[in-house]
């Protein structure tokens, strides 16, 4: 295994990454000011044998860190006042009574939020901040939804490790999973060396850290791995109805631009401290071994050491009594990986059959075109390309940035097209969304000819949001914006969207009229000479697939017929290969994103007498408005929106709770490593599949220009302002997705 000269590991979920270094790293070390010592819990995580409070890096125990968190003191009245406070936001949260009873053919669910809350307020056994703040950071993640994010601003100044980094390995044979030790979750060098000689070096029972990779883990806490690691997904992994994408996401996986640097794994490093994890491994050498390692917990970025070493109300003051910013990120963290990571591939216990590199990938080749966004490849079958596409939200936002991301598109397309990639894989694995209006874009320019339909929005209404929506215009506007159905500017909020509402089914709680999302179409843009038909074209997803990644791949899947293949997944997959897999690839939140700080803006914000009187079934939980937190948070979000599919078959659900597998199912994967999913795809020749047309479009040249309309798409010039790719100004649509 290769090393570092400093210990690193970057922390991110979804786009939002933080640096851990050590202190001999110049980028993150600094001088510090002379501070006096504390003696408390705070202060003694500063401990002079393994840190000092000149440096720039802590290195703790779970437990005396959570000591420290304790110190804080709440009231039974704090606790009312924090979750009386999100209620008023969840009020406006469009699941807020399905949640309550969903049932079969739609995703299950029985939740009361709002008595999960009262439950909180009413505990009396919470009697601190850190404990009121884990139980609510719980109950939020039973939502499962992954547009809900609320991250307390006092409890981030760690995350929290354990030693391992783990893989599935899935037998094509009998549809078994076995869990595999990938690589050490921290390098052991520098900073890194502390945690395993101060923290864990008795827990490896004599034998060395690096004996362990390749192993085969045998159980965990007393349980089978694969139904721990679902658990453990199923409680701390809360971003999407389907367990297959909440396992998934555990594990080190890849997306673009970093493809032989794999990402998103959830499980070595946690946000929070939790219990000690038991091992029982199998070694390469077919011995047995049990260990048991508590989490150890590393300062993040934003933190000094010198805080702590003040003591307690030194930390708090710094870091916990004024409120920061509104940037949402969720609780949950994951890890960047280096390319050791692949360094498993070599143990004989993970080796893969020679016979499998046939079949088109055996080496990755270098993209026929790239960008930080998103880079395109040839298959060595010479048929098929490959379009890795890891966001619709442009990393420069700015104008520029954003003609770069429709541009690189263009040409990577036309690239494939050069090549003579007949056929056309889509990997949307760990697609983050972003502006639902760029995926439009994207499928009209894939699909000129399809006449696709917008899928349609609505959101939860109440007596004080309609309320707010007729007394406020610019609120209104900017909360919904959009069209009606029929393409109409909406002006009048009281017919066009309040009255008279529709309902979801099983459910009485008025919604909103529906309304579109008012997307232009792109154009200046240099047409496909050919393009692909829907059958000669498959969608890869793992399940993490944000907002706009979810709508785009539901309006390809329900209105054209264009198939999916999910891989990966737990225990539900340990099937038979004669059944198919349920695994749904879009079970992610699919609507608008609003903060809890634009939230609460709005509704401070109304103008106006009260237009509306109370409604008789409104009880007195759904008159809470959204107000300042007791406690601040370093970021909150919630969906506004939710979204339908007219051609789905339950057009009048939100489609994120639909229940719709993937045509085709993957089970001879590595979850990091792109190279198998592609060999898999062309192995098993889904391709060649019988295909179903739907009706509605079976008549189209699905993803192919008219001779007219090449001739006229020729004439328009493909540089030039943003003006030149969308019809109207970007400045009104709506960002959807992880952020």
């Amino acid at each position: 295994m290769q090393t570092k000269s400093f210990f690193w590991r970057a922390v991110s979920l979804l786009g939002n990454r933080h640096a851990i270094q050590s202190a001999t790293d110049p980028s993150t070390s600094a001088a510090s000011a002379a501070v006096p010592i504390i003696s408390d819990a705070c202060s003694a995580l500063v401990n002079p044998s393994i840190n000092s409070p000149s440096t720039s890096v802590v290195i703790a125990d779970a437990a005396a860190v959570e000591a420290c968190y304790k110190l804080f003191p709440v009231t039974p009245a704090d606790r009312r006042q924090q979750t009386d406070a999100l209620k008023g936001y969840f009020n406006v949260y469009p699941y807020k009574d399905v949640v309550t009873d969903s049932k079969a053919p739609f995703y299950e669910m029985h939740f009361d939020l709002f008595a999960a809350l009262d439950a909180i307020a009413t505990n009396d056994a919470i009697t601190d901040e850190f404990s009121l703040e884990m139980n609510i950071v719980d109950t939020l993640a039973r939502l499962q939804d992954g547009h809900v994010s609320y991250t307390p601003q006092c409890f981030n100044a760690f995350v929290f490790m354990q030693p391992f980094d783990l893989m599935p390995v899935y037998k094509s044979v009998d549809g078994g999973i076995e869990i595999m030790v990938a690589d050490l979750a921290a390098d052991e060098l520098a900073a890194g060396s502390a945690i395993y000689s101060s923290f864990w070096k008795n827990a490896f029972g004599g034998r060395a850290p690096s004996d362990f990779r390749g192993a085969k883990v045998v159980s965990l806490n007393g349980q089978d791995p694969v139904d721990f690691l679902q658990a453990f997904a199923d409680k701390y992994n809360g971003i999407g109805h389907a367990p297959e994408a909440r396992f998934n996401s555990l594990f080190p996986s890849y997306n673009w631009p970093k493809i032989d640097e794999p990402i998103l794994s959830s499980f070595s490093v946690h946000a929070y401290p939790t219990t000690p994890i038991s091992y029982v491994f199998e070694l390469e050498d077919k011995s047995t071994v049990s260990v048991t390692f508590e989490w150890v917990g590393i300062m993040t970025p934003g933190h000094k050491s010198t805080t702590f070493a003040g003591g307690a109300q030194s930390y708090y003051k710094d870091h916990c009594s004024t409120f920061a910013h509104k940037t949402a990120s969720h609780h949950h963290f994951s890890t960047r990986r280096d390319k050791n990571l692949f360094a498993y591939h070599k143990s004989s216990s993970l080796q893969r059959d020679a016979a499998d590199s046939s079949h088109g990938v055996a080496n990755i080749a270098e993209p026929t075109h790239q960008d930080v966004n998103g880079a395109f490849f040839m298959l060595a079958d010479g048929n098929t390309g490959v379009w890795m596409m890891s966001t619709f939200d442009p990393l420069d936002g700015s104008e520029a940035g954003l003609e770069k991301w429709v541009r690189n598109i263009t040409v990577g397309l036309l690239s494939l097209e050069e090549q003579g990639a007949k056929r056309l894989i889509i990997d949307l694995s760990n697609n983050g969304g972003g502006f639902v209006c760029y995926g439009w874009g994207v499928l009209n320019y894939l699909f000129p000819n399809a006449n696709l339909d917008h899928l349609h929005y609505t959101f939860r209404m109440t007596d004080k949001l309609a309320d707010l929506l007729m007394s406020n215009n610019e609120t209104a506007e900017f909360m919904v914006g959009g069209e009606t159905l029929d393409r109409k500017p909406i002006t009048d909020y009281w017919n066009q969207i309040i009255e008279p509402g529709i309902q979801l089914p099983g459910f009485t709680q008025q919604y909103s009229n529906y309304f579109l999302n008012g997307c232009p179409k792109l154009t200046g843009l240099k047409p496909l000479k050919n393009g692909w038909q829907a059958k000669d074209i498959l969608l890869v997803s793992n399940g993490v697939c944000g907002s706009t990644c979810a709508q785009v791949t539901t309006i390809m899947r329900n209105q054209l017929g264009v198939r999916a293949v999910t891989y990966g997944g737990g225990r539900t997959h340990a099937a038979p290969l004669n059944q198919q897999p349920n695994f749904d690839p879009t079970s992610f939140a699919a609507g608008d994103v609003i903060s809890f700080t634009d939230t609460l803006d709005f509704f401070d914000s109304k103008k106006g007498p009260q237009r509306i009187g109370d409604s008789p079934n409104e009880n007195a939980e759904s008159k809470l408005l959204p107000v300042k937190f007791k406690f601040p948070l370093k970021g909150g979000q919630m969906p506004f929106w939710t979204s339908m599919s007219t051609h789905s078959k339950h057009p009048d659900a939100p489609i994120e709770w639909i229940v719709d597998p993937s045509e085709f199912y993957l089970r001879d994967v590595l979850l990091n490593d792109p190279k198998t999913v592609w060999d898999g795809i062309l192995k098993n020749k889904f391709f060649d599949a019988p295909f179903q047309a739907k009706a509605k479009h079976a008549s189209f040249g699905v993803g192919r220009y008219t001779a007219k309309q090449v001739d006229q798409a020729a004439q328009v010039k493909t540089g030039g302002k943003l003006s030149q790719f969308f019809k109207h100004p970007v400045a009104g649509v709506h960002r959807q997705g992880r952020k």
